[in-house]
């Protein structure tokens, strides 16, 4: 199956660090989030598969957040 991992927090140790830890398990991995399924935002949100925005990144008040889609390897 897969899970989406989506956090509000700022810090990349909830984060990004949860997911690579996650991954050097090597029972989970990355599910890379393209850039043609997030066409309403900018593409710089989006690093190695993954999505992250920081509060200063738009005037139109959008919080930091982060997302990552992982699944099971088989």
């Amino acid at each position: 199956g897969t899970l989406i991992y989506s956090n509000c927090s700022l810090q990349y140790e909830e984060g990004e660090n949860i997911i690579s830890e996650l991954c050097n398990s090597k029972e989970i991995y990355i599910d890379k989030i393209l850039e043609k399924e997030i066409s309403d935002y900018p593409k710089e949100i989006i690093n190695k598969g993954l999505i992250r925005t920081l509060p200063y990144m738009y005037n139109k008040g959008m919080d930091g957040f982060f997302i990552a889609r992982i699944k099971k390897a088989t």
